[in-house]
């Protein structure tokens, strides 16, 4: 624990005095915000206050090892609470009589915009995680492109991919990844492929390919965007049984704890336990089809028999439960009854951009293309 304290006596022109107390603390491995209070000898009622004002706008469930506080007592009494949780995030609280209240503190940044370049030699995510930035960047790729390709597969030799991202500069240091504005991937055999992210009227930001058509379909092409596919569809040899079954479904490689993305918007059919499939997922939609998400490790809030999820939306985490030798997401997809490969599926696409906004759409694309393809935009190396 990294414990800085000062203490300053302050003197009035009534000779009165107040004893002004400052502790600086950072977070260690496995300490709560309440335990960091604790140890600074915040009485166990006002820690519990504080706690309370800073939730209102910062999730305390969100503490991580590294997060600073920096508490101001005067006479005793806690005036001030401050906790930066990164560059960017920083919040305030203070005492208001004999309450609490909450504030987001305003940090300026800059915003500015950076190109990506990937040579992709195995998969387009291995290729974005290989330059040693910001996982979040393979995570955005996986965002743009995971409705066309899977981004672990599918990748040639000599592929090539740009990526535009929006850069939150502080103090002149890049300090987060955006949004991913505009990406191409280049294959060594076919036609080059470009989309770009627009934001509709109604607030949702979506993919477009430059005539307006949408970039997105039904169906995300799989749950978790990037994993590696450890065991594909059909038959093969059980590794827990040791003898020929048929695998129902594709298997994705990935640490316990991954967040797991519904697919498409539905129904929830079934979430609970089963002993071969552990804690287990299985969503309706339209058209007949049904999915299911095996040996995860939790379900989401809210995710039980006959609720409604949203495409995308988190239902799970992956985990190791029920039969497994591993930690792996099982997703399996059923039509009209019967189990399908859902890596051979082309499901329909989402609709294209309205005539109206297509002007206004273009005007901003046409920045975007001119940006992925002109040298003077800075191009972010590996490092």
């Amino acid at each position: 624990m990294r414990v800085f304290a000062l203490t300053i006596v302050l003197f009035s022109s009534a000779a009165a005095h107040a004893a002004v107390e400052v502790l600086n603390r950072r977070l260690d491995d496995g300490q709560t915000i309440i335990g960091a209070l604790t140890d600074a000898r915040v009485e166990p009622q006002s820690a519990m206050r504080l706690i309370d004002a800073l939730d209102d706008v910062f999730d305390v469930r969100q503490a991580k090892p590294g997060h600073q506080l920096r508490i101001v007592r005067v006479d005793g009494f806690v005036e001030n609470l401050d906790y930066r949780a990164g560059p960017l995030d920083e919040y305030q609280v203070r005492r208001d009589g004999w309450r609490y209240v909450a504030a987001r503190r305003a940090v300026a940044f800059e915003r500015k915009v950076a190109r990506f370049e990937f040579d992709v030699e195995t998969s387009l995510y291995e290729a974005a995680m290989s330059t040693g930035r910001d996982p979040m960047i393979a995570m955005a790729l996986a965002d743009a492109f995971g409705w066309e390709m899977d981004l672990t597969r599918n990748a040639k030799l000599g592929d090539r991919a740009k990526v535009l991202v929006e850069t939150l500069v502080h103090h002149g240091r890049v300090v987060r990844y955006g949004d991913v504005l505009a990406a191409s991937y280049a294959p060594v055999r076919g036609a080059p492929m470009e989309i770009f992210r627009y934001q509709l009227p109604g607030g949702e930001r979506a993919w477009f390919f430059s005539d307006g058509t949408s970039a997105q379909r039904t169906f995300l092409k799989n749950p978790v965007g990037w994993a590696p596919i450890s065991s594909t569809f059909g038959w093969r040899m059980h590794p827990i049984y040791n003898e020929m079954r048929f695998h129902d479904g594709v298997d994705y490689g990935m640490p316990v704890g991954t967040p797991v993305h519904v697919v498409a918007s539905g129904l929830v059919t079934f979430a609970g336990w089963t002993p071969g499939g552990g804690n287990m997922v299985c969503v309706m939609h339209e058209g007949d089809y049904e999915t299911c998400y095996l040996h995860l490790s939790k379900l989401a809030q809210g995710v039980q028999a006959d609720a409604l999820v949203y495409r995308k939306e988190v239902i799970a985490w992956s985990g190791n439960t029920g039969a497994t030798t591993r930690p792996h997401l099982h997703f399996n997809l059923k039509h009209n009854g019967f189990y399908v490969d859902p890596l051979r599926q082309k499901f329909p696409r989402t609709e294209s951009l309205p005539p109206e906004l297509y002007a206004d759409f273009s005007k901003e694309t046409a920045a975007y293309l001119a940006q992925l393809h002109d040298d003077a935009v800075p191009v972010m190396a590996p490092r």
